[in-house]
């Protein structure tokens, strides 16, 4: 089983090319989260509140 330290050990091994490839692809990834959740909350899915709101639901 691979954990998290084995994988990242291994993509620091990669040549520069492949782990830009991999950053390119977690931000393509961030990028379309993003807008996922933008487009949700303006369709009314999730309600804006205060970052002291959110805390104290955790």
């Amino acid at each position: 089983m691979m954990t998290l330290e084995k994988v990242l050990d291994e993509a620091i091994q990669l040549p520069l090319d492949q782990q830009r490839t991999l950053i390119d692809m977690e931000r393509e990834k961030i990028a379309i989260e993003a807008k996922h959740d933008l487009r949700a909350f303006y369709q009314g899915h999730y309600i804006a509140q205060t970052a002291e709101e959110v805390i104290s639901c955790l």
